[in-house]
């Protein structure tokens, strides 16, 4: 079966081709073709059904629809008079759908390992954490991570197997909740589309690129979240609330309700970690932070993040890191 969702690549543009905004007063069946262009297809006011290999999809007033690329699409059914949609037809560059990888933040959970190079590093030569002279992993969060050039690129190797490419997936079919803003944004991009400004047009492509990402956003977040792993987000809140303190299970039980046993085994099924290695690795990744932005000692960090002890501090922190507090510091690029 064909892939027919539209892998957005992270280091390229979509090329609007043609923009318009129409209405049909008596209906119309969708033609029946195959296209060299992307099309997203916003209904407005009626409805559209359509076929795309094979697969028929009906995409109510308030959706937003893709269409790929060298797919063959068509319609059967003639959509109800008054029907009005907006639409894009947009260029992407063609890429290898075996040889592709799904963009993970540095921030994110997918991308726990990436790591920030040294200020001393030659660009491409490594990727070791600020000052973590052991080669430990970098933290990935509360950190400004320095991502390669490579973590973006459409790379193409002369063995058609090694091609690979960076993407962000978009969903097939959105449903827009009531009064979107994403509506005006049709609307922008449709004025840039008309406009003979030279500006207006090299911002028109890059405008289409933001739209397509806040679709996709928007489709994320109306997905329905399993209750672990809604729990396993509020625990995380906590653990940010709670990241300038010494870790308390007791505290974790009366906020949340519940016993810490359960609470801890949900969150390391679902994380790989317990909750208090969650909140030391929270701290460290904050008093790093606040090691490379300078102006507070030592002392004055571990105070602000709820240690007793300076040494214990150190401590906690090396073992995070790979090395301690001071050295750290002396490697790190400052914000």
């Amino acid at each position: 079966m064909a892939d027919t969702l539209i892998h957005l690549p992270i280091d390229r543009l979509p090329l609007v081709s043609l923009c318009d905004d129409l209405w049909t007063e008596d209906g119309f069946v969708h033609p029946d073709r195959v296209m060299d262009v992307n099309v997203l297809l916003y209904v407005r006011e009626g409805e559209f059904e359509i076929y795309e290999e094979g697969e028929c999809y009906t995409v109510p007033a308030g959706s937003v629809f893709f269409l790929k690329q060298g797919l063959h699409h068509w319609g059967r059914k003639r959509c109800p008079r008054g029907t009005r949609w907006f639409f894009v037809h947009f260029h992407l560059p063609d890429l290898v759908p075996d040889n592709l990888s799904v963009f993970a933040p540095a921030n994110s959970t997918a991308a726990g390992n990436a790591t920030t190079a040294p200020a001393n590093s030659t660009p491409g030569n490594s990727t070791a954490a600020p000052g973590n002279l052991s080669g430990a992993t970098a933290p990935d969060l509360h950190r400004a991570e320095e991502l390669r050039a490579e973590d973006f690129a459409y790379v193409e190797g002369s063995d058609p197997a090694q091609t690979s490419a960076v993407y962000v997936p978009i969903p097939k079919l959105v449903h827009l909740p009531p009064k979107s803003m994403l509506v005006a944004r049709f609307e922008s991009l449709l004025s840039m589309y008309r406009s003979n400004e030279p500006q207006e047009r090299a911002y028109m492509n890059a405008f289409l690129y933001r739209l397509l990402l806040d679709i996709r956003y928007e489709a994320e977040a109306s997905r329905p979240v399993a209750p672990q792993t809604l729990r396993t987000r509020q625990l995380k809140q906590l653990m940010e609330n709670l990241v300038s303190s010494p870790f308390s299970a007791q505290e974790v039980e009366e906020r949340m309700g519940l016993s810490y046993k359960h609470l801890s085994f949900c969150f390391k099924e679902e994380t790989g970690m317990t909750l208090q290695e969650y909140h030391t690795k929270l701290r460290m990744e904050r008093a790093a932070l606040l090691l490379r932005r300078g102006g507070l000692s030592i002392r004055q960090i571990s105070e602000q993040l709820g240690f007793a002890e300076p040494f214990y501090f150190t401590t906690v922190f090396k073992k995070q890191m790979g090395c301690c507090p001071s050295e750290y510091r002396k490697g790190a690029v400052r914000i």
